[in-house]
């Protein structure tokens, strides 16, 4: 039987019986199921896993980093140059006072997990259709293991928090929920934001749903009131985590790294602007979700796309301008975009679905249930997902071949230096991912531990040169097909000298003289 598709997001329906129906969803135990399978198998691809360290790239070796050496006393954004959340640093430590980075896979099932379930509620509130919203979650967790393969990132982690937040939001519209329930959203709006201080756009851009809400229903006391409960929400959890913050005197500097740095300064590394550009183009248009915006764009002054489209097409915007201009060659930053783009995209799915499904009698179909709406989806967006798809294993393939060449070398110079500096000791490794580091668990003698993330920014790296210009590594590490500055390089020769490794053939080892 074909479900019947109502009006898409809109307006507040408070008090409406039809709409609140739309809102008491019922999830099949195969959909459950299906979701579960996908996270289960997207969890195994996580780099948590020992047997896929390899695929790594620097961002998620240096974050796993970040957490080994929390465990060792160093401090995010004191002693190292981080910009993901408190809580995500964290759990990484946890995850190595337990004994292995691979307690991380639970954490990240279950972030998978949550993030899918509430994808699929969702979907079918756009919807209403069973077929659509496995078939876009299917989507999204292809486009989650294509743009953030190996998982670890701290937007996935706060991904739960935020689509739950979003599911409530339009209970909020639909139907009557009681005020104090907004504590429990400014819970998931603390932990959300202790985890990605990126989730601050969803945020802000939430509150201004709520007050352009209450503003046109006249309950400006009543918006006030829930404002209340929000701050009393966020407190509970911010005052915990707070107070830890504040014994390691490291407020000011997560305020100035983690939250005005990436709102202030979207590229994250050095690479050639035109040529990251070209690349985060095509996972825009590759992802399907210029697809849905552009058909948003189109519909928008219809009056059943208002409030509801706008504010996801709103964060899509931003989160997508951030991407774009992130000036590097990685996909995992649309992974914010994501969620809302296809949401977007969602709508105008099911619209397609319909024609289909009303055509079935008189043509035969050769796909349905959820391959016929990836099939939609594919040919709808001109083929462009299959590109993506391309391009995200060919950086994958192409990082894991660099990656297993020089690995051998790396764990030899890694048991070398082991060997010959104790644990106070400080070295620096000019290399794309931060796996020395890691295998002998000795500080970095600056704060950005990779040379190229993060100092895309003319301060920070002068600031990573006039550190290491101060010779606190004992000994540095030198990939040979990274470039070094020159002044560093004069800097090098004239107070380090070179240590000789057999079958190294990659990589200088230096010693300070």
């Amino acid at each position: 039987m074909v479900e019947n598709l109502e009006k898409p997001i809109g307006v507040s329906y408070k008090n409406s019986p039809s709409m609140s129906k739309r809102t008491a969803i019922r999830m099949k135990k195969s959909s459950r199921f299906s979701i579960l399978l996908y996270s289960v198998l997207s969890t195994l691809l996580a780099i948590a896993n020992p047997l896929l360290t390899y695929f790594a790239n620097g961002l998620q070796t240096q974050n796993l980093y970040t957490g080994l050496m929390m465990t060792k006393g160093q401090i995010p954004y004191s002693d190292v140059f981080a910009t993901g959340g408190f809580l995500y640093y964290v759990t990484i430590a946890l995850s190595y006072l337990l004994g292995s980075s691979i307690w991380l896979l639970i954490v990240q099932f279950i972030a998978y997990y949550v993030s899918g379930i509430y994808f699929y509620k969702l979907v079918y509130y756009v919807a209403q259709s069973e077929i659509v919203s496995i078939g876009m979650t299917l989507i999204f967790y292809i486009m989650n293991i294509v743009l953030g393969f190996g998982g670890m990132y701290p937007i996935q982690w706060a991904l739960p928090f935020m689509l739950i937040s979003l599911w409530f939001l339009i209970k909020f519209c639909v139907d009557n929920i009681v005020d104090e329930a907004f504590i429990f959203y400014g819970i998931l709006a603390a932990f959300s934001l202790f985890i990605d201080p990126q989730t601050l756009i969803f945020w802000l851009c939430s509150f201004v749903l709520l007050t352009a809400t209450n503003i046109k229903q006249k309950q400006s006391l009543r918006g006030f009131y829930q404002f209340l409960c929000v701050v009393f929400g966020m407190i509970l959890i911010a005052y915990t985590v707070g107070y830890f913050m504040f014994n390691l005197q490291i407020i000011s500097s997560y305020i100035d790294k983690a939250i005005f740095y990436p709102f202030t300064y979207f590229a994250r590394t050095n690479h050639s602007f035109l040529l990251s550009l070209a690349i985060q183009i095509v996972v825009l248009l590759g992802s399907g979700c210029l697809f849905g915006l552009w058909d948003f764009i189109q519909n928008r002054k219809k009056a059943s796309y208002q409030i509801g489209l706008n504010f996801i097409a709103c964060i899509f915007i931003i989160y997508a301008i951030m991407a774009i201009f992130s000036r590097d060659f990685n996909l995992y930053h649309f992974l914010p975009a994501l969620p809302f783009g296809l949401l977007l995209t969602s709508n105008k799915i099911t619209i397609l679905y319909q024609k289909v499904i009303d055509r079935r009698s008189h043509r035969r179909q050769y796909f349905s249930g959820k391959s016929l709406i990836v099939d939609l989806f594919v040919k709808k967006t001109y083929y462009l997902p299959l590109l993506l798809v391309s391009l995200s294993i060919g950086l994958l393939v192409y990082n894991t071949y660099q990656n297993v060449t020089l690995s051998k070398e790396r764990r030899d110079i890694s048991h070398y230096l082991t060997t010959k500096i104790d644990r106070d000791g400080k070295i620096y490794v000019w290399d794309k991912v931060a796996s020395i580091y890691s295998h002998t668990r000795l500080k970095s003698a600056s704060q950005f531990v990779l040379p190229h993330i993060n100092t895309a920014q003319k301060n920070n790296e002068k600031i990573l040169k006039d550190e290491l210009l101060q010779h606190g590594a004992k000994y540095f590490i030198l990939n040979k097909n990274e470039k070094l500055p020159n002044e560093l390089k004069s800097d090098i020769k004239k107070h380090y000298q070179e240590v000789p490794l057999s079958n190294i053939t990659h990589f200088v080892l230096y010693r300070f003289k």
